[in-house]
Formats: structure tokens, C-alpha cells, sequence
């Protein structure tokens, strides 16, 4: 490892915490994130959805932009501690042209 290389680490989530989740990728299956925002929301944290989190595009949650767009703005937003993906996939890689 080079000396010059820093590592960085997050700082540790805890409840009251603020995660914001995104759909980066595949059209998301609203039964499974219902759950999961459920358990996260039980477990004290505060959740922030984007905005293509229940959109599709084809097969995908939203058109390649619209999705980039959602994970910069999650990424950006300062009341955000972390950001979760609802799932994932190949669309992933899509995104990337436009981060």
C-alpha cells in the first residue's frame, strides 16, 4: 500500500441514524421493500426514499439518468448518514456514464 493513501471510514450508523435507499438498478419489488423499510424503521433508523424507487423503465427502476440522478442526490444530501440499494444488478453499470 502506498504511504499517501489514506484510508476513509465512514462514521459508525446508529438508530436515529438517516438511510437513504435507491433503486440503482432493476425495478424493485415494493412487497420486499415494504419489508425491509419496516425492519430498518423498527430498528430506529429514519429512511429517506428516492424518487425512482418505485418507477420502472422497462426492466429497470427508472430510465439510466433518472436512476444516476436519484444516487447523486442521495449521495449529496446532508441529513443522509448512508445510502442502501434496494437491489441490485447489471443496470448498476448503466448509471455509471452519468455519475
Amino acid at each position: 500500500m502506498d504511504k499517501t493513501t489514506q484510508t476513509i471510514k465512514p462514521k459508525r450508523l446508529s438508530p436515529g441514524g438517516t438511510i437513504g435507499i435507491v433503486a440503482p438498478a432493476g425495478k424493485v419489488d415494493l412487497t420486499y421493500l415494504n419489508r425491509g423499510v419496516d425492519e430498518l424503521t423498527r430498528m430506529g433508523f429514519k429512511l429517506i426514499l428516492g424518487k425512482q424507487i418505485e418507477k420502472g423503465h422497462r426492466y429497470f427502476a427508472g430510465c439510466d439518468q433518472d436512476r444516476a440522478n436519484d444516487f447523486i442526490e442521495m449521495m449529496q444530501n446532508k441529513e443522509v448518514d448512508a445510502v442502501f440499494c434496494a437491489r441490485g444488478g447489471s443496470g448498476t453499470a448503466r448509471i455509471v456514464p452519468y455519475l
